[in-house]
C-alpha cells in the first residue's frame, strides 16, 4: 500500500517531533542548553542556544494555518534574539513563501545563505536501492537490547 503524505502534515509532524524532544527533556537540562520555544499558528521554533551546530534553531510549519508574513517572521526572528541563539533559519517550502519573499527577507535585513532539499519516497523504494538500509528484524532488536540493555538504534 502507498501513502502519499500531504506537505503540510509532514512538516509540522517534523517540526513538532523537535519541539517535543527539547522541551521534553527534564527543566535542568532545558535550562543548562539554553531551550525554548514559540508556536505562531502552524509555525513553530525550537531553540537549543547552547547547541554548537544549531540544528535545533529552525522554525518550520509556516502557512498551513495563516499566510507567511513578514509580522510572523519578524516575531520568529526576535524570538530567536530574546533566547540568545547565534543564529535560527525558517524552514519554508517554496510554495507557501510569500509572493514578495525578497522584500520580506530584505525588510528583515535577512539573507539566504544556502537552501535545504528534503527528498522523499515510498519505503520500498528505499529498501531496495541496497544503500545501508533494511527492514529491522524484531527479534534481532529484542535480542541487543538484553545485550545491551538498550532500546533502538541501529541494527548491526
Amino acid at each position: 500500500m502507498k501513502t502519499t503524505v500531504p506537505l503540510g502534515l509532514a512538516e509540522q509532524a517534523e517540526i513538532g517531533a523537535y519541539v517535543d524532544s527539547v522541551t521534553g527533556a527534564p527543566t535542568p537540562v532545558r535550562e543548562a542548553l539554553g531551550v525554548g520555544s514559540l508556536s505562531i499558528g502552524s509555525a513553530l521554533a525550537p531553540a537549543v542556544c547552547a547547541d554548537p551546530t544549531n540544528f535545533f534553531n529552525q522554525a518550520d510549519g509556516f502557512g498551513e494555518s495563516a499566510p507567511v508574513t513578514t509580522d510572523v517572521l519578524a516575531q520568529v526572528r526576535d524570538f530567536y534574539r530574546e533566547q540568545g541563539a547565534s543564529q535560527g533559519a525558517f524552514m519554508i517550502v517554496p510554495p507557501l513563501l510569500p509572493s514578495d519573499w525578497a522584500s520580506a527577507a530584505a525588510c528583515l535585513d535577512r539573507t539566504s545563505r544556502h537552501g535545504h532539499v528534503k527528498l522523499s519516497c515510498d519505503t520500498e523504494t528505499v529498501l531496495s536501492t541496497g544503500y545501508g538500509m533494511r527492514r529491522s528484524d524484531p527479534a534481532r532488536a529484542s535480542a541487543r537490547s538484553s545485550r545491551t540493555g538498550r532500546t533502538g538504534g541501529p541494527t548491526s
